[in-house]
């Protein structure tokens, strides 16, 4: 359903485009329930759906708020839940704000500081009040966006909202099938991650679409959190081995041989720099451009030296080697 209403069939219809597809998800979803229970009232039970205290008053609200438990900072257990709770929350809104700068550029692009700041804040005067911790969500933030929100207006009144649907409709809500909220999640990843995005991912070159996949495999076999962490090891692998490829390059002309070293040598470039040594045939000229290397390990001198100390034996010449002092 929210694939054929999203279809350029149904936006033709111009007193249709108003309606945003997830709520006709959710309306589909609703009906469902009410049909359930009225004519199959034992598969009712086995429909999963939203389960929502009911509030009669904004007291009784405030009334299932709970006062900090100011003991509990001495638990170990509560900062690992902490610092847990801060890495999924931070990395959730800055991936929805990233996600958002897809479906609608933004001039200036907004602040990851200063979202990141809001955040605390917020999370902290939630605490004290003893409400659940906030972070952004790309569903909510991806229908502000689709149905033209432009200011911070859309935020207060997406809030104002949700606190009146959990006061005074609560009932209404759990009638909503988990499915169809499934549904809503899936249709909008879906809109983020489309097909040509993961072309363009595999066009780009394994060095581009290998920690993408990690990244993918992992959250959905081990969470967000740990997806992440494994997509981030990934990339950085990746991004040592290529330095590690470029760092040395060997270019011959005639019998002469340029070693150019592009940066600082660790002994995890030692297989590598032999590997190139050894290209270098006898009665050669060896040029060594060296000039932006700071720092040469102790493994990779010792490598230099013993083909530095070999060298007259082979008949090659050495031109600007790099110097013990270096």
């Amino acid at each position: 359903m929210l694939w054929l209403w999203g279809s350029p069939l149904i936006r033709r219809v111009k007193s249709l485009r108003w309606i945003p597809g997830p709520l006709i998800a959710v309306l589909l979803g609703c009906v469902t329930t009410l049909l359930l229970t009225h004519f199959a009232p034992q598969q009712l039970a086995a429909l999963p759906r939203i389960t929502l205290p009911a509030f009669g008053s904004l007291g009784d609200l405030l009334g299932e708020l709970e006062s900090p438990a100011w003991s509990a900072w001495r638990n170990p257990s509560v900062w690992v839940v902490a610092v847990t709770l801060a890495l999924v929350a931070s990395l959730e809104t800055l991936l929805s704000q990233e996600a958002l700068k897809k479906l609608r550029p933004q001039n200036p692009p907004p602040s990851p500081n200063r979202e990141m700041v809001a955040q605390g804040v917020g999370n902290l005067l939630s605490g004290v009040l003893g409400a659940m911790p906030i972070t952004a969500v790309i569903v909510r933030s991806s229908v502000n966006v689709s149905n033209g929100a432009q200011s911070k207006l859309s935020i207060f009144i997406h809030g104002v909202l949700l606190l009146i649907c959990g006061l005074w409709f609560s009932g209404l809500l759990t009638l909503i099938p988990l499915a169809s909220l499934a549904a809503v999640l899936l249709y909008t990843g879906y809109k983020l991650a489309t097909p040509r995005l993961f072309i363009e991912q595999f066009r780009q070159g394994a060095a581009q679409y290998v920690p993408f996949l990690a990244t993918i495999g992992g959250i959905i076999a081990f969470g967000m959190l740990a997806g992440i962490g494994i997509g981030l090891a990934t990339q950085m692998a990746f991004s040592l081995w290529r330095s590690h490829r470029h760092s040395l390059q060997l270019a011959r002309y005639d019998d002469h041989y340029v070693l150019r070293i592009q940066q600082n040598l660790t002994f995890m470039h030692n297989p590598h720099l032999l590997a190139l040594l050894a290209k270098i045939p006898e009665k050669s000229v060896v040029i060594v451009e060296h000039d932006s290397v700071g720092y040469l390990d102790p493994d990779v001198r010792a490598v230099l030296d013993d083909f530095a100390e070999n060298a007259p034996q082979r008949g090659i010449r050495l031109n600007q080697w790099p110097l013990a002092s270096r």
